[in-house]
């Protein structure tokens, strides 16, 4: 499970909830931090940064999807409405839902790489897994087996 609800937020962005999890799973201790991850150190300073900010009373900042998330939810949604109709199981044509499939195979790809309105000072939730960036090597595997996002 590499990619989670939350993947793509801004550490600001995340809910209460999710934020305790992830500062459990990050410990802000070093002989619990893999000290040589210079991922999983910028992970566990900004989670603990935000959770210290929001104990003095500040809040989660709402999520706006950026155009990447848009253009991917455009396609996702397009193709399963068009799958509809098209579909062979729900009297449509094969070779018509053949050039839908290869539509979405072509558009997809395309929406998943646009690099519109990223911001690069931000940190942000990574999706792809353990083995994109690892948490720290002494909690590893997390003791529920899921994943931090």
């Amino acid at each position: 499970m590499g990619d989670g609800e939350y993947s793509g937020h801004r550490i600001p962005e995340l809910p209460a909830d999710f934020l305790t999890q992830l500062a459990k799973r990050y410990p802000l201790e070093a002989s619990k931090c893999d000290l040589s991850d210079a991922f999983t150190l910028l992970i566990t300073v900004a989670v603990h940064e935000e959770v210290a900010r929001r104990a003095s009373g500040g809040h989660a900042e709402r999520h706006l999807p950026t155009v990447n998330e848009f253009a991917t939810h455009i396609v996702n949604h397009g193709f399963r409405a068009l799958s509809k109709i098209h579909h062979p199981d729900l009297k449509g044509d094969t070779d018509t839902q053949r050039r839908l499939n290869e539509a979405r195979d072509l558009l997809l790809p395309m929406a998943e790489n646009i690099d519109g309105d990223q911001h690069s000072e931000d940190i942000k939730i990574p999706s792809g897994g353990p083995e994109a960036h690892s948490p720290p090597t002494s909690r590893w595997p997390p003791p529920d087996g899921d994943l931090p996002f």
